[in-house]
């Protein structure tokens, strides 16, 4: 205890806001005449420190401010305490639009590049189009020049596969030959003459199935032509017609090896035969690189066995 009943502690925040040296010896001493000379030496080099002193000092702004926060602080406590109250965030309209907008737009994205791969499947699958190009009907397999015996219209005995190393357009019917065999030896004649250059790789020849005598009329359309007399027997292992159709009515491509490759439809017209030519032309422009005009080590036949054949 210290002088007026109060204790040590008590003491020092008493005479915590000291502000002079005379104040501070009069504090010192009555530490000191209550036979506390530890405690009385410590608190006067303590207080005596210029820094302290000044920190202590009513005129420090440090010590306005505590003073300050003290003095809010206790009236603060005393008024009830404020609840602020914030409402609650509202939904966010527009994001979740922007958010089923950019959903549609990838799904849009997605099926823009799925589709041509769908429309390929549905076109191949459902609608399977016929891919070809080609006017005439190409034959698969192909079926090759058999040994077949023919003989010229002076009586010559020969081999059909004379026949090989040129492109062929093959004309079939007996000798009397009606009208629709006089028409497929127009269009035999016109495809030739139309390719114009690329004819000298082409040749023509029709193929009689017996041993009457053509028409006088035919010895014009006959010119440079093959003319042959074939076993109908014989032949019908090697071409064949259309279902539904007979032998005479169509003409049959045969390519320099000897394989029959292609069937014209029957009953051409000017519009068939414009086509069958588009054919030809590209027989014979695929071909260019491997097949030249003219036979190598084949007898030629051609003009000759059409002027040799009696009137």
């Amino acid at each position: 205890m210290v002088s007026g009943g109060c204790t040590l502690s008590q003491a020092v925040q008493r005479y915590c806001v000291v502000t002079d040296s005379d104040a501070l010896n009069s504090f010192c001493s009555v530490l000191g005449s209550h036979q506390q000379p530890v405690i009385c030496n410590f608190c006067c080099s303590f207080f005596s420190k210029r820094s302290f002193i000044n920190r202590l000092s009513p005129m420090n702004p440090t010590t306005k401010s505590i003073a300050s926060r003290r003095s809010i602080a206790s009236s603060q406590s005393d008024q009830p305490l404020d609840l602020a109250v914030h409402t609650m965030p509202l939904a966010d309209v527009n994001g979740a639009s922007r958010v089923v907008s950019g959903r549609w737009k990838m799904l849009a994205v997605l099926l823009v590049c799925a589709a041509p791969v769908l429309a390929s499947y549905f076109t191949y699958y459902v609608i399977r189009p016929d891919g070809r190009r080609n006017f005439g009907e190409l034959i698969a397999p192909q079926r090759a020049m058999p040994p077949i015996e023919t003989h010229a219209f002076d009586g010559r005995a020969r081999d059909i596969s004379a026949l090989k190393g040129q492109w062929l357009l093959v004309s079939v019917s007996n000798a009397a030959c009606d009208s629709a065999c006089q028409r497929n030896l127009y269009f035999q004649r016109q495809l030739r003459e139309s390719l114009g250059r690329e004819m000298g790789r082409l040749d023509r020849v029709w193929l009689v199935t017996d041993d009457a005598a053509p028409p006088a009329a035919l010895k014009g359309a006959l010119t440079e032509a093959t003319v042959l007399r074939v076993s109908p027997q014989a032949l019908s292992g090697w071409l064949e017609p259309a279902k539904g159709q007979q032998l005479a009515d169509h003409l049959y491509v045969v390519d320099p090896f000897g394989n029959w490759m292609m069937r014209f439809p029957a009953n051409m017209d000017a519009a068939a035969g414009a086509k069958a030519k588009r054919d030809l032309d590209q027989l014979l422009r695929a071909s260019s690189g491997w097949d030249q005009e003219g036979r190598t080590g084949n007898e030629s036949v051609g003009a000759s066995d059409a002027a040799k054949r009696p009137n």
